[in-house]
């Protein structure tokens, strides 16, 4: 298991595994055509590219032996009204279902604050639909802690299922 910081030439295997991975767990949330909107909004390549080009934004691939399994994003030296310390939000972490309950989710985080700590970012935290207990209990045995609620605002998604928590680690 390891993290590997994906860069340009990584974009179209980015992108499929993006597409792939939150298609099987969100397909099912949004409305009308809303999923397809999001899935290029979020995944296409140009928007990547853009993120890639983000000197405090980064994917990295979650590899299980040399096959990239999941995917997180995240972005350092957040500045928002919640944290007075320096922070960072893990945006997405999707692992294939194919890959599931074999640590990697864990390893994945764990990786993720030694980087967060060695940029000196303070805090992590991220945001998780309330509906998704499953996820919930995955962050607070990590030791994720709850810290805020709000509602989720893009397009087509389906209303009952807009509940966001905010959970979040001291590093």
């Amino acid at each position: 298991m390891k993290l590997k910081k994906t860069t340009f030439q990584d974009i179209p295997n980015l992108s499929k595994l993006c597409k792939e991975a939150y298609s099987h767990y969100f397909g099912e949330h949004w409305t009308s055509n809303g999923l397809e909107l999001y899935l290029e909004n979020q995944f296409s390549h140009p928007r990547l590219k853009d993120d890639l080009s983000k000197t405090d934004l980064a994917y990295y691939f979650i590899m299980a032996e040399d096959v990239p399994a999941g995917f997180l994003k995240v972005q350092f030296n957040i500045a928002n009204d919640w944290f007075t310390e320096s922070s960072c939000e893990l945006e997405k972490i999707y692992i294939l279902p194919r890959y599931k309950k074999q640590g990697l989710g864990a390893f994945a985080i764990q990786s993720l604050k030694q980087k967060a700590q060695a940029l000196n970012q303070a805090i992590l935290y991220l945001h998780v639909l309330d509906t998704n207990q499953e996820a919930i209990k995955f962050y607070e045995k990590l030791g994720f802690q709850s810290q805020g609620h709000h509602r989720l605002t893009v397009p087509h998604f389906k209303d009952e299922l807009r509940g966001m928590k905010r959970l979040y680690i001291k590093l």
